[in-house]
C-alpha cells in the first residue's frame, strides 16, 4: 500500500510539474531517493516516461529529467447536462485534446440520454485521429447529490426517471466498439469538478482541502479533503442549497423560508429558466442597470456568507466557484469576496483564496477525466469501475494497477 500511494504521488507531481529529476521529486514529496528512484526506472521501463539529462552545474554529471509521455495517454471526461452533453479526451495533465457537445432537450428518456452519450463519446475518440493515445479510463459527471460507492448514481430528475443504473447502461452500450471494457467511473457533477480543480488546478503542497461549489439552479458542493473526495451523499455536503442564510428571507421551493438556493440560485435570481435569461442579465450589468447591479451585488453577499460559513467547517485552502452563474464576473465575486472575508477564523493561518473555475464550462467534463486519474492513481479502491469488473485488467497499463 504503500508503494501503490508513493507511485500515486510520483505521477501526480510529474502530470502537474514535469521535467523533475529524482532528488527534486524526492525533496517535495519528502520521499526517500530509495523509492523514488526505482519508481521513475519502473515508469520509463514501461513506456510511460521518458527520461532526458541535462549538465549538471556543480559535478558536471548529467542529470536524469523526467515527465510522462502525452502521446501515450488519454482520459475520457463527459458532463451530462440538463440540456446538453459535453465529452472531452485529456491527457493525463488535464490538457483537452479533443471534445464534442451534443443538445439535449429536456423531457427524454434516460436511455435516449445515455444513447447520445456513448454516440458523443465514440466521436470524440474518432477526433483523437489513427495515431490515438490509449484511453485508460472514462469519468462521467451527472448532476444530483447521491454518491453510490458502487459508481451508480439515481439519475436527476430530469431524466423522467428514478434510480438509473446509470454505469452500468452506459458501459452496456459501449459493447463493441474501441471502449469496451475501459474502466467507467461515475459520480456527481460538483465532486468530479472539484477532483478537476485539485488533480488538474494549481498544486496545492502539503495537507490541503479545497471547496468547490457549482452555483446554478440548486446549489452543489464538492470537497477534496487531505486529497480525498469527501462523499456527497453527506447531508453537510448535498443539502448546502437548504442552508439557511436568513430566517425571514425568501420562500424556497423545499418550503422553508431563507434557503442559500432561494437567495443566490439561479431561478431566484433571474427570474426564468428560460435559456436567454442569463445572458439578458449579463448584458444588463454591462450597460449598469441600477436594478441588475443590486441584485447581483446581494446574492453575491448571501454567496460570501454561505462560503464562510463553509471556510469555518472546513478550513479550506482554496475555494473554487463554477457554474452558469460565473459569467456574472466580479459584480457576483467582489461582494462574495467581501463578504467572505468578514470576521475571523480561528485555527486557520491564513484565509481561503476565493476564485472562479479553472476550466470555465469545461469544468465537469474535465473535473469527470480527473475522476479517472483520481480512482486509478489509488487503486481501484471504493468507488469501483463498473466495466473493469468484466474485463481484463491488463487493458489498463501498469501505471495505475502496480505498487
Amino acid at each position: 500500500m504503500q508503494r501503490r500511494s508513493s507511485r500515486t504521488a510520483v505521477v501526480r507531481r510529474l502530470c502537474a510539474r514535469p521535467d523533475r529529476s529524482a532528488p527534486e521529486l524526492a525533496i517535495s514529496l519528502a520521499l526517500p531517493m530509495s523509492v523514488v528512484a526505482p519508481l521513475l526506472r519502473q515508469l520509463v521501463f514501461e513506456g510511460l516516461a521518458i527520461e532526458s539529462r541535462e549538465r549538471g552545474t556543480n559535478s558536471g554529471r548529467a542529470l536524469p529529467r523526467y515527465r510522462l509521455d502525452p502521446a501515450r495517454l488519454a482520459i475520457l471526461g463527459a458532463d451530462v447536462g440538463v440540456d446538453r452533453i459535453r465529452v472531452v479526451a485529456t491527457s493525463l495533465s488535464g490538457h483537452v485534446l479533443a471534445s464534442a457537445t451534443q443538445a439535449q432537450g429536456k423531457g427524454r428518456s434516460a436511455m435516449s440520454c445515455i444513447d447520445s452519450l456513448a454516440t458523443t463519446t465514440l466521436r470524440v475518440c474518432e477526433k483523437l485521429g489513427k495515431a490515438a493515445p490509449h484511453v485508460v479510463g472514462m469519468g462521467v459527471g451527472l448532476p444530483g447529490h447521491q454518491h453510490e460507492p458502487a459508481g451508480e448514481l439515481p439519475a436527476d430528475s430530469f431524466l423522467r426517471t428514478r434510480d438509473i443504473p446509470f454505469g452500468s447502461l452506459l458501459a452496456r452500450e459501449l459493447e463493441g466498439s474501441q471502449l469496451e471494457g475501459t474502466p467507467l467511473f461515475v459520480s456527481t457533477a460538483a465532486d468530479v469538478a472539484a477532483l478537476g480543480e485539485f488533480e488538474f488546478g494549481p498544486v496545492i503542497d502539503g495537507p490541503a482541502c479545497l471547496l468547490y461549489l457549482s452555483l446554478e439552479e440548486d446549489l452543489h458542493a464538492g470537497i477534496v479533503v487531505d486529497g480525498q473526495l469527501l462523499p456527497n451523499r453527506r447531508p453537510s455536503v448535498s443539502g448546502i442549497g437548504h442552508t439557511i442564510l436568513q430566517v425571514d428571507g425568501p420562500r424556497c421551493a423545499c418550503g422553508r423560508s431563507g434557503c442559500a438556493k432561494a437567495m443566490i440560485g439561479s431561478r431566484s435570481l433571474l427570474g426564468s429558466t428560460e435559456p436567454g435569461a442569463l445572458e439578458a442579465l449579463r448584458r444588463r450589468l454591462e450597460a449598469g442597470a441600477p436594478e441588475a447591479l443590486s441584485a447581483v451585488a446581494s446574492a453575491g453577499a448571501c454567496l460570501g456568507t454561505l462560503l464562510h460559513n463553509l471556510a469555518l467547517l472546513y478550513r479550506p485552502s482554496r475555494i473554487v466557484v463554477g457554474g452558469p452563474l460565473i459569467v456574472l464576473g466580479d459584480a457576483l465575486l467582489r461582494p462574495a469576496r467581501s463578504a467572505l472575508g468578514e470576521g475571523d477564523f480561528p485555527l486557520q493561518r491564513r484565509r481561503a483564496e476565493l476564485s472562479p473555475s479553472h476550466f470555465g464550462d469545461d469544468a465537469v467534463a474535465v473535473g469527470a477525466a480527473a475522476l479517472v486519474r483520481h480512482r486509478l492513481c489509488g487503486g481501484l479502491d471504493g468507488a469501483t469501475s463498473l466495466a473493469a469488473r468484466r474485463s481484463d485488467a491488463t487493458s489498463t497499463p501498469r501505471l495505475f494497477l502496480t505498487g
